[in-house]
């Protein structure tokens, strides 16, 4: 599976799900929400973010990505988030 990690999600999670044999890239700083998606949509990768606008399905449908996963933990510490 292929995943990009939206650039709220921890480094150590990317790191994680890495050594678990996932193909994991990070979008840059200052990415709009419409640019993380087409990215993660044209590498047909699961998006993983903490922002819930793209959790909004008429902007965003879902048929149209492979995925988008919102991470809704607080605080987002690496426990929580890999359980």
């Amino acid at each position: 599976m292929k995943f990009l990690c939206d650039e709220n999600v921890r480094v150590d999670l990317a790191a994680h799900l890495r050594s678990l044999g996932y193909d994991v890239e990070r979008s840059s700083g200052g990415t709009s929400d419409s640019d993380v998606a087409a990215r993660a949509r044209k590498e047909r990768r699961a998006l993983l973010t903490h922002d819930s606008d793209l959790a909004y399905i008429v902007r965003f449908p879902p048929l149209a990505h492979s995925g988008i996963i919102i991470l809704r933990f607080h605080p987002p510490r690496l426990p929580a988030l890999v359980d």
